[in-house]
């Protein structure tokens, strides 16, 4: 939302909201479907690493799907503005300044919900990175690199930091497409390569009592 939203300015950014209204709500749009794919992401991880430690990979899903609630749910927000500043007859009593308040207000809530999405991302991450260096199969320096980055989203905990370090933050991301073309390109492999060890690693525990 760079260049649109002006801080402490509600009247210059419902201006910039209307005047660059198809571009703001296609790219909210391809947000919300890009949370949804990424709940059918979740699942597929869950999937894959379950065999690795399920406790693990049950937790890392519930903090992936959190997060993509938290950002669906954010996400809406982007689109109250329209609501209130074009098809405004149902709130005529207000005056166009309280809407276009209203209309900023909802946009800096859009922000803090982010903020949390980041975190709950970050934490998903982190508990991947675990994952991936547990199973063996992927380059360890895979899972270091999730780690890393889970790290880096968990600094939202502190938005004003996050926000000085988001580029960075941007560039790591680039692993979630690593990860993507790693499981297109070895996924097959998975069943037949991490299986076999994950039952030995349980013939090779000794009994309990």
């Amino acid at each position: 939302m760079k260049g649109v939203v002006v801080r402490d300015d509600a009247a210059a950014t419902a201006t910039n909201l209307l005047a660059h209204g198809a571009i703001y709500s296609a790219g909210a749009s391809f947000d919300l479907l890009g949370n949804c794919a990424y709940v059918v992401l979740a699942i597929v991880l869950y999937g894959v690493f379950k065999k690795v430690d399920r406790n693990a990979a049950l937790l890392a899903t519930t903090f992936n799907l959190a997060g993509c609630i938290t950002q669906i749910i954010g996400g809406l927000l982007r689109f109250v503005p329209f609501v209130l500043l074009r098809d405004n007859q149902a709130f005529s009593a207000f005056s166009a300044q309280q809407l276009q308040a209203a209309a900023l207000f909802s946009l800096r809530l859009y922000g803090s919900v982010f903020s949390i999405s980041f975190v709950l991302f970050g934490f998903f991450e982190m508990l991947l990175g675990y994952l991936i260096l547990k199973s063996n199969y992927f380059p360890r320096w895979f899972g270091w690199l999730w780690i890393v980055a889970g790290v880096g989203a968990a600094t939202f905990l502190w938005p004003p930091f996050a926000t000085k370090i988001f580029p960075v933050i941007l560039a790591f991301d680039v692993v979630e497409l690593a990860l993507a073309i790693w499981l297109i390109a070895k996924g097959p492999l998975i069943d037949s390569t991490l299986a076999p060890r994950m039952a030995m690693a349980q013939i090779d525990r000794p009994e309990r009592g």
